[in-house]
């Protein structure tokens, strides 16, 4: 193993200059190791490696936000327009207004507008819990070009203040909350709400169900009557209904989602060690192009620096260049087997197998 020259680590070792994408001058692939050769004993050299070790281990952690495509759960061969039924229950038309906004605004589908459905009574559009809708009323979808149609009720709204201390009940009375106990300005409740939605997706041609889940989203904590920021009971029902109306849209469309990925820490006693450093602070201001630069120069100084190895399929995949970031990946694991670079290599197999599916509902719906 060769130890880095004590000017690589006093020279080379710095942080990108500024905020944004930096310049790389000093990542190229021509620039020398070292501008000017110091000379050193053998314990000089020891002794600044094992003092930049010591500040290395007590920085950040090494970690990259990253993206990357999750498929609909659902086949979406053959689904274009979506009209969404009123829900049933309380609070049922604001959060069919709710649904129907969050499928608008996907843009995956054509949402039209129940009251533009063929003049066809809807008020009990669902006949029993299973979610089945009359002849008529698919005939009247079939009429409007509408493919599927999106149906639920809610289960239950609820949202209860209680006292945290017993003696709460015997003070003063003042006007009582919606949960109708007395409440006085600074008094603190403990709040539980709960809601939970049926949601179900219908399929005009033969009126099966493509899609059917329950959703709950719930919220326990303290509330301080009168304090700035404390939501009403209807305010937090309002926020739930939106969470789950959300998770159900999810469900229907692939998405890009935002994840944190942990870097490989470059090694203090493996050459290429400060390009490694380099190119992980790139990544950790999202400047990819850059860390790529750093890493690579890396592996040109040691072919064997699988740290460099790893991060660079981390930044392979995050180009949607997976083959790549598959055989770097590989060669890391292959170099050293730890369970960052072996979960790290199925994430990338994973993220490709997720991209080549959402890629083709995206076709199938556009």
């Amino acid at each position: 193993m060769t130890l880095p020259h004590v000017s690589e680590i006093l020279y080379k070792h710095k942080s990108p200059p500024c905020e944004g994408c930096p310049a790389t001058d000093d990542l190229s692939p021509n620039t020398p190791l070292m501008t000017q050769p110091i000379e050193t004993s053998h314990l000089v050299r020891w002794a600044a490696a094992c003092l930049f070790a010591a500040l290395l281990s007590s920085g950040c952690a090494h970690t990259a936000t990253v993206t990357a495509w999750t498929p609909a759960e659902i086949d979406t061969a053959g689904i274009r327009r979506v009209s969404v039924m009123s829900l049933d229950g309380d609070q049922g038309e604001e959060t069919t207004r709710k649904l129907t906004a969050s499928l608008s605004g996907d843009k995956h589908y054509t949402v039209v507008d129940r009251f533009d459905l063929q003049e066809i009574q809807w008020t009990a559009g669902v006949t029993d819990r299973t979610g089945l809708l009359s002849l008529d009323k698919l005939n009247a979808a079939r009429e409007s070009d509408v493919d599927t149609l999106l149906v639920g009720e809610i289960l239950e709204s609820s949202c209860h203040d209680s006292p945290i201390d017993s003696n709460e009940q015997d003070r003063a009375e003042e006007p009582l909350s919606e949960s109708g106990i007395s409440q006085t300005t600074g008094q603190t409740l403990m709040r539980d709400a709960t809601v939970s939605i049926a949601f179900r997706l219908i399929d005009v041609e033969n009126g099966e169900i493509l899609a059917s889940k329950e959703i709950s989203h719930a919220y326990h904590g303290k509330v301080v009557i009168g304090q700035p920021g404390t939501h009403t009971h209807r305010e937090v029902l309002d926020l739930l209904a939106s969470q789950c109306v959300d998770e159900f849209s999810e469900m229907l469309a692939p998405r890009k989602l935002e994840q944190e990925v942990t870097l490989a820490k470059p090694a203090i006693f493996v050459s290429g060690y400060s390009f490694v450093w380099n190119g992980n602070e790139f990544a950790r201001r999202e400047c990819w192009d850059e860390a790529i630069i750093a890493w690579e120069r890396a592996i040109a100084i040691n072919p064997a620096n699988d740290a460099a190895l790893f991060n660079l399929s981390i930044a392979y995949a995050q180009q949607q260049n997976f083959a790549q970031a598959e055989r770097m990946a590989i060669k890391a694991v292959n170099l050293r087997h730890t369970p960052l670079y072996e979960s790290g290599l199925d994430r990338i197999r994973r993220q490709m197998s997720d991209f080549d599916k959402s890629l083709q509902q995206r076709q199938d719906l556009n």
